[in-house]
């Protein structure tokens, strides 16, 4: 992603293609969703990281059937103060960086609604490297998850994304998503850690639970059109949008929310006042059929290409 001030004729141009529209009309469906009977929704409270380190059989169970699973006090304070301004720095550094060599693809990664409605870059993906900070933080963060991946993806699992999702003031909300397409297996997980509380003005990620394993969900994502022979005028995506429960991850500072990548989700608006910072981490399936179609679905944009290093559940190794 290029660090730049959109013109108005490129702001009109994504207003036309329904960008902003859509996010705005799939906040009015899920919030619809939010009044759906809590008997109803799966329980996504939090479990502590010591229990998940203890067994974390529970955690992978919740990763399986919702898609989602939320680890609460994953970074210790320390940790997390450390990192936050590790990030921080890098961030100055990086945009600065980008301005004066006018490749901002080397230090940021795609990113949906980079933009607010005046055309300022509010929303970033920023890549990182695994200095000391960000080799302590995913340590830290590993020491309970390491088994969930494993027990997920397997023991070969490599990182492929490393990044910090920045959201400035007036950021607005994204369209629904997926990371990955629709596939019958998992192949790749991501960790968002928040690296300080999130209120829900500061646009928390929303998920749309248990849409991972289904594909009817991702072609209902699609659809705007009504289904023929219908007697309802709603789309599927609205059905989809309005009739699934929904959770917002709202968390405390240093909390986090370990996902499947094929599960729909969103960043909603930053209305507050404050720069919201996630510090996230993704694996995926590596060798055999699993680790090809994880090769093939996963996204390039925030691939760590250029490395000069390589990483995997069992450890990290520089290459020669």
């Amino acid at each position: 992603m290029d660090e730049r001030t959109w013109s108005a004729a490129e702001i009109a141009t994504i207003v036309e293609q329904g960008m902003f529209r859509d996010a705005a009309e799939e906040e009015i469906l899920m919030a619809a969703a939010l009044c759906i009977d809590k008997a109803s929704r799966p329980d996504l409270s939090g479990l502590t990281s010591l229990a998940v380190m203890t067994d974390p059989t529970k955690a992978t169970d919740l990763l399986r059937e919702n898609g989602l699973v939320q680890v609460d006090g994953l970074l210790k304070p320390d940790t997390v103060s450390t990192l936050l301004a590790h990030i921080t720095k890098c961030l100055v550094d990086a945009r600065s960086a980008a301005e004066e060599t006018l490749q901002g693809q080397r230090f940021f990664a795609n990113v949906r609604q980079p933009v607010n409605s005046a055309g300022d870059q509010v929303r970033c993906d920023l890549k990182l490297e695994l200095l000391p900070p960000v080799v302590a933080a995913v340590t830290e963060a590993l020491a309970p998850l390491k088994a969930v991946h494993i027990a997920t993806l397997g023991a070969t699992a490599e990182l492929f994304e490393l990044g910090a999702l920045v959201s400035d003031p007036s950021a607005l909300r994204q369209c629904v998503h997926a990371d990955t397409g629709y596939t019958s297996e998992p192949i790749a997980c991501s960790t968002f850690i928040a690296l300080q509380d999130i209120d829900e003005d500061m646009g928390p990620t929303v998920f749309i639970p248990n849409t991972h394993q289904e594909y009817e969900a991702h072609v209902a994502l699609q659809a705007r059109e009504p289904t023929p022979g219908s007697y309802s005028s709603m789309t599927n995506r609205e059905r989809l949008l309005q009739g699934s429960p929904n959770h917002v991850a709202a968390l405390a500072s240093g909390d986090a929310i370990m996902f499947d990548s094929r599960v729909l989700h969103c960043g909603t608006a930053n209305t507050s006042i404050r720069r919201r910072v996630i510090f996230y981490f993704s694996f995926r399936a590596k060798g055999g059929e699993l680790g090809q179609r994880a090769a093939e679905a996963t996204p390039t944009g925030t691939l760590l290409e250029g490395a000069t290093w390589g990483t995997s559940l069992l450890g990290t190794k520089e290459h020669t």
